[in-house]
């Protein structure tokens, strides 16, 4: 765990020079920590968050990528625009989607399908 304040500290430096805040939740996402994202637990809002593992459960490789909407609009960032191993496919996005659905029918906190 990071000293109290640290992310907010962070968070304050990247915006007085205008770095983008990311959030690397690969290990920490999808509730391994109590919350959807381990940086819940702090008083911050990044900029950026990547995730994948525990997407589709270990089934399939696949990792995805949240941002805010002005970072990731189709005009800046299209559909396509980037490809990787853990890039979607069927198998892969049938178990994330899966997942997300049991996120959302047991009503966990932070779940949106």
């Amino acid at each position: 765990m990071p000293p109290n304040g640290y992310f907010e500290r962070l968070q304050k430096l990247c915006r007085e020079h205008g770095i983008l805040l990311v959030d690397d939740e690969i290990q920490m996402g999808f509730f391994r920590t109590g919350s959807m994202w381990a940086i819940e637990g702090f008083d911050v809002v990044p900029d950026v968050i990547v995730f994948g593992k525990a997407l589709t459960n270990g089934l399939n490789p696949l990792s995805g990528i949240w941002a805010r909407e002005e970072l990731i609009r189709p005009e800046r960032f299209g559909p396509g625009s980037t490809h990787s191993t853990f890039a979607s496919n069927p198998l892969g996005t049938a178990a994330a989607l899966a997942v997300l659905e049991i996120f959302a029918e047991n009503r966990l906190r932070g779940a949106r399908t």
